[in-house]
């Protein structure tokens, strides 16, 4: 049977199932966490605002991390059922990712469900084994 090509009420097209991140951050469950402002690549659709572009800087909701405890409670005040780690490209900063990862993993557990965002050109298979051996969830 076909799979049909349907319209969602924010005007996306979708053919199948909307991947499990999507579904967490539609209904505002998801914690944004910002790894890097790192990035070599300059796609149109790109959000990195021009004050990120470039910057070393970790950030959950927008708010400057220094620590995981920081995480935990933007995570638990928002009651977070995963979290979506983005940049620039959180590959530029793999052993960061992998550790934010594997704490998030560990404090909410297996089904805190994480995703993450790339531009794919760091995403080799050594990379992304050490991803999903931490946690990672979906690309």
């Amino acid at each position: 049977m076909k799979e049909k090509i349907r319209t969602l009420e924010g005007g996306s097209i979708l053919k199948g199932e909307l991947p499990e991140g999507c579904k967490i951050c539609r209904r505002g469950a998801e914690l944004f966490f910002f790894v890097t402002g790192k990035c070599s690549e300059s796609c149109f659709y790109c959000s990195l605002a021009g004050a990120k572009r470039g910057k070393s800087l970790i950030l959950a909701n927008e708010r400057p991390v220094k620590n995981f405890a920081n995480v935990m409670i933007e995570a638990t005040n928002m009651n977070a059922l995963g979290a979506a780690v983005t940049g620039g490209d959180p590959l530029l900063c793999i052993d960061t990712t992998i550790e934010y990862i594997r704490k998030m993993k560990e404090a909410f557990g297996k089904k805190f469900h994480i995703h993450l965002y790339t531009s794919g050109r760091y995403a080799t298979e050594e990379n992304l084994s050490k991803l999903f051996q931490a946690g990672l969830d979906e690309i």
